[in-house]
């Protein structure tokens, strides 16, 4: 079971491991890297192949995206090891780096 709770931390519960409290939601990550990227909800819906609709659903924890829709995101962009983990992946260098390597 999961439970968000007011200061955006998520509490896991599992019958085996106990409880564990992560630092941040992922749906409030993805929310982060759509920012980032300085895409809309629509035109981030767009990318990942759903409506604005189910995009906004995504953020609020409502629905979680299937692996088509992250990876679409991901093809955008987006770091999707940090929307999952928390932690940042290795980035693709921008242009700048590109051109100076």
């Amino acid at each position: 079971m999961i439970s968000v709770c007011v200061d955006d931390f998520v509490i896991y519960r599992s019958h085996s491991q106990g409880i564990f409290v992560t630092d941040r939601s992922p749906f409030l990550r993805l929310k982060e890297e759509r920012k980032r990227l300085k895409l809309t909800q629509a035109a981030a819906g767009a990318v990942a192949g759903v409506t604005r609709e189910t995009w906004s659903r995504y953020e609020a924890g409502a629905v979680a995206p299937g692996m088509e829709a992250l990876e679409a995101f991901a093809l955008a962009g987006a770091d999707v090891q940090y929307v999952l983990t928390g932690l940042r992946g290795s980035l693709p260098p921008s242009t700048r780096e590109r051109l100076f390597l």
